[in-house]
Order: structure tokens, then C-alpha cells, then sequence
């Protein structure tokens, strides 16, 4: 699943030009690469998740365009690498572990805030939103 959105508003989807080689799954996050001026897949240590890509797609040349969809301020249903547990996880500021999953008790970016636990914790679930860079 990676970062579902599930409330946003219509209409708010753009198309972003993607760096050559960049491998997206559907709902995977998105971050700009401010040396070349083309999107990227987010990663660990990303910092500023903008959007996420609803396509699946292998890029196959610099500026292939993309369908993506703005996420500040759009609550999302986010796949974790681990099971949230509610005392440690819910109320703080989590990174990405790769590309579709959050890294929780990992705090060096800030990338995500946990809302609170979705589902069973089993079912590794947080729901959030992806914050603004912060402290830079």
C-alpha cells in the first residue's frame, strides 16, 4: 500500500518531471532533487516529501512526467517497517525508511507525523501527515 491518501481534495493532481532510472510504485513518496531540478523517489534520509506518485513506473529519460498528488496537509494511511506501538509512535516525528515505508522511532528528519495507530498494529499501519522540512 505505502502512503495512502485518504482525504484530499479533488483535483490537486500535477504531472512532475522525473530523473532518468527512477523506479515508483503507486503512492510511493516523492522528493525534488535540487541539483538537477527533477523528482526523485524518496528515500531514507529524505527529508521533504512533497508528493506522492500514483503510477508505477521505471523512468526511462530525464523529464518524463509523472501523475503525482501534493500531500501537505492531505492525512495519509502510512505502511511502517515496524509495528507501531501507541506510548512510543503516536505524537511524534517520524523518517522514511525507503521509498513506501516509515522508519518509526527513527527521528533524524522529521518527515511524517504520526496521528495515531491504523488497524491492528499486526498490520505495521500509522495514519499522519508528511510535514514541511523542519528546523531548516
Amino acid at each position: 500500500m505505502a502512503f495512502k491518501p485518504i482525504q484530499y481534495d479533488e483535483g490537486k493532481v500535477v504531472s512532475l518531471p522525473f530523473a532518468t532510472g527512477q523506479t515508483l510504485t503507486k503512492n510511493s513518496a516523492v522528493v525534488v532533487d535540487t541539483s538537477t531540478g527533477y523528482y526523485n523517489h524518496g528515500a531514507s534520509g529524505s527529508n521533504d516529501v512533497r508528493y506522492i506518485c500514483l503510477e508505477a513506473k521505471v523512468t526511462t529519460a530525464n523529464g518524463e512526467m509523472l501523475l503525482c498528488l501534493p500531500v501537505l496537509g492531505v492525512r495519509i494511511v502510512a505502511d511502517c517497517s515496524d509495528a507501531p506501538v501507541r506510548a512510543d509512535d503516536v505524537g511524534t516525528y517520524v523518517d522514511l525508511a525507503t521509498l513506501s515505508t516509515l522508519a518509526l522511532g527513527s527521528t533524524t528528519d522529521d518527515v511524517f507525523y504520526v496521528e495515531d495507530i491504523y488497524g491492528p498494529t499486526t498490520d505495521k499501519k500509522v495514519v499522519g501527515y508528511f510535514c514541511p522540512v523542519r528546523g531548516g
